[in-house]
C-alpha cells in the first residue's frame, strides 16, 4: 500500500532509550559547563520522562508510488522551508512534509558538474543552495535547489573530510578528526570558493584514539554550528560566522591511559584497558545528547539546557514506554535545526511486532519511515 500522509504521535525522537537515571546539576565552568558522566562509580536512579525534552513527533510516510521516489540506506535528511532533503544511493530525494515526492538530483559521473561518492550534503537557503562533498574526487560541488550546476572547488590540500557545512556569510567548515599521515587535521573555516580562511580547532597529533561517527557538526535554527569535539579534552563548541567558542565539557572518572591514547585502533572488548568514545551526538536549542561507551558499560547522556540539568542513562534495555507499547531502538538520528529527524527502516518495521502493529499499512515495498520532532523556540539570526 502507498502513503501520502503525516500522523501526530506520541512517539518521540529519542525513541532509543529507556531505563533508570540520575539527575544532576551541571556545574558551570566560567562560559564552559562541565557535564559530568562517572562510568564507575555507582549511582541513584530515577525515571527520565523523554516527554519533558522532546515534543511529539510527526509520522511522516515517504512516497512510494514511483521508482524514482524508493529509497535504500538514508544517510542523512534536512528540511528546509517544509521539503525534505534526503541524501540516499548517491543522489539527494526531495519530498513534500506530507510525503509527496518531487524530485531527485543525481549527477553521477566524471563529466562536468558530476560526482562520483556522495558522503555529505548541505543546504543554504538563504542562496538557494545545494553542497555536495564528492570523497572521492575530494572536493565540494554546488547547485541550485533544483539541482542545476553551479560551480565546484577543490577541498584544501586535496584533504580527507569527515563533515563539512556551511555559516551563515557563506563560508564553510571542514572537519576531520582522524589521525592520517600528513595533511589538515581538525576544524578549519575556508570561504564560499574553498579558500583557506583559519584553523579553529587543532588536535595533536600524540591523541589518536577516536572513533568514525556519521556526522559531527550540527547546524542549529540560528545558523551557527554545535559540535561534538573528537579529541582528549572531550570539549563541545559553538561557531558562528567569525567566533568558536566552548559551550561544555565532559567529565569523567576514566582516566585514559596515554598508550591508549596513541592507538587509534584500539580496540576496548579485547583490551580491557580504561577507555571510552563519544558517540550519537544529538543537539538543539534545549536539548544536548550523546552516548558514551567504556569498558564499564554504556551511558546516554540527556542535557537539559533550560534546567540546567544532565540525566544518564546506563546500560538500559532499550525501551520506552510509549502510548500502548514500546519502541526499540532499531532507529537513526539526526539532529538540525532543532529538529530530531529518525527514520526507521522497512526491514525493522516487518521485523519487530511493536513496529508493525504500530505502523501496519508498511510493506516490503514501502519507503523508509519517517518522524520528526520539532522544537518551537524564539530565534536569534544575528551570526
Amino acid at each position: 500500500m502507498k502513503h501520502l500522509s503525516i500522523k501526530k504521535s506520541v512517539l518521540y525522537a529519542a525513541l532509543c532509550v529507556i531505563s533508570f537515571t540520575c539527575c544532576t546539576n551541571n556545574k558551570d565552568n566560567g562560559d564552559v559547563k562541565e557535564i559530568y558522566v562517572p562510568m564507575n562509580e555507582p549511582v541513584k536512579t530515577e525515571p527520565l520522562d523523554i516527554t519533558k525534552l522532546l515534543p511529539p513527533a510527526e509520522v511522516v510516510y515517504l512516497d512510494s508510488s514511483k521508482e524514482e521516489s524508493m529509497l535504500s540506506l538514508i544517510k542523512d535528511v534536512k528540511i528546509e522551508e517544509e521539503i525534505i532533503y534526503i541524501l540516499s544511493d548517491d543522489a539527494i530525494y526531495k519530498f513534500n512534509m506530507d510525503g509527496s515526492f518531487i524530485c531527485k538530483i543525481k549527477r553521477y559521473g566524471r563529466g562536468h558538474g558530476e560526482y562520483l561518492r556522495l558522503t555529505r550534503f548541505d543546504i543554504d537557503i538563504t542562496r538557494k543552495e545545494i553542497s555536495v562533498h564528492d570523497s572521492e574526487q575530494r572536493k565540494i560541488l554546488i547547485y541550485d535547489l533544483d539541482g542545476n550546476f553551479k560551480r565546484s572547488f577543490d577541498i584544501l590540500d586535496n584533504e580527507v573530510v569527515e563533515d563539512f557545512t556551511r555559516l551563515p556569510n557563506g563560508d564553510y567548515l571542514f572537519y576531520r578528526p582522524q589521525k592520517l599521515k600528513g595533511g589538515t587535521r581538525g576544524l578549519w573555516q575556508s570561504d564560499s570558493n574553498g579558500v583557506f580562511k583559519k584553523h579553529l580547532i587543532e588536535i595533536d597529533d600524540s591523541y589518536a584514539f577516536g572513533v568514525i561517527l556519521d556526522y559531527y557538526l550540527i547546524k542549529q535554527e540560528d545558523g551557527s554550528v554545535t559540535l561534538m569535539g573528537n579529541e582528549e579534552h572531550n570539549y563541545f563548541y559553538k561557531i558562528t560566522s567569525d567566533t568558536i567558542y566552548k559551550t561544555y565539557q565532559m567529565i569523567t572518572d576514566i582516566e585514559m591511559k596515554k598508550n591508549v591514547q596513541k592507538n587509534k585502533l584500539h580496540d576496548i572488548k579485547s583490551d580491557p584497558s580504561d577507555a571510552f568514545f563519544k558517540y550519537g551526538y544529538l543537539e538543539t536549542d534545549k536539548m544536548l545528547s550523546f552516548a558514551v561507551s567504556g569498558t564499564s558499560g554504556n551511558v546516554r547522556v540527556y542535557v537539559d539546557k533550560e534546567n540546567n540539568y544532565t540525566y544518564r542513562i546506563y546500560n538500559n534495555d532499550d525501551k520506552l514506554p510509549v502510548e500502548d507499547g514500546y519502541l526499540y531502538p532499531n532507529m537513526y538520528y539526526y539532529s538540525y535545526k532543532n529538529m530530531q529527524i529518525c527514520y526507521l527502516s522497512v526491514e525493522a518495521i516487518l521485523s519487530i511486532e511493536e513496529h508493525h502493529k504500530r505502523f501496519p499499512d508498511i510493506t516490503s515495498e514501502s519507503n523508509p519511515l519517517l518522524l520528526i520532532a520539532r522544537e518551537q523556540i524564539n530565534v536569534n539570526y544575528d551570526q
